[in-house]
């Protein structure tokens, strides 16, 4: 648990002083901006860890339909959606604490072996996704099910962090692409 509060403290400060404008830049018309980015990293915890709730059938843990529309957008390429634009570093760090506040309670939990991908299927279809939208979703959760297959906790903590880490990396080089286009547009 330590692992995931040190990699998300590190996320934090990674964008604290970034603008609405750095968030929603992005290098190329097709390309994840910053904030798209950070709503990614927070929806795919979301669904991996609604899934292990769903599986224990712990009914105070179900997904929060919401939180998954606040969430949604980071998966805007795969679902066809707008990306979220116009919100200030504090609504992305928000939502970005609120889903592992809510993985924590999950992880503390006593753990029981699951079919991940079983229970993450069943969610998606909770959350209201036709098969479709499921199906386009697969590939961006399948690096959690590559390194987790629900046998063991640990394995599961190392694919967010692992999920996290590679965005991460992605965030890094959008910051410093995005300051080299301010100063050679001289904004």
């Amino acid at each position: 648990m330590l692992a995931l509060q040190r990699y998300r403290e590190v996320l934090l400060r990674d964008i604290e002083a970034l603008d609405t404008a750095a968030l929603d830049w992005q290098a190329a018309p097709q390309a994840v901006s910053i904030g798209t980015s950070l709503l990614h990293i927070a929806a795919v915890e979301f669904l991996v860890m609604s899934a292990v709730a769903t599986a224990r059938e712990d009914a105070r843990l179900s997904p929060d339909r919401a939180l998954w529309s606040a969430l949604q957008p980071g998966f805007a390429r795969e679902l066809a959606l707008s990306p979220c634009t116009g919100q200030p570093c504090s609504h992305y760090a928000d939502l970005l604490q609120r889903v592992r506040s809510d993985s924590e309670a999950v992880l503390n939990a006593d753990w029981q072996p699951l079919s991940l991908e079983q229970a993450q299927q069943s969610v998606l279809g909770q959350l209201g996704l036709d098969p479709d939208q499921q199906r386009r979703l697969q590939a961006p959760l399948g690096l959690p099910l590559s390194i987790a297959d629900g046998t063991r906790r640990e394995s599961l903590i190392l694919a967010l962090i692992a999920h996290e880490s590679y965005h991460r990396g992605q965030i890094t080089q959008s910051k410093f692409l995005h300051r080299i286009a301010t100063q050679r547009d001289g904004k």
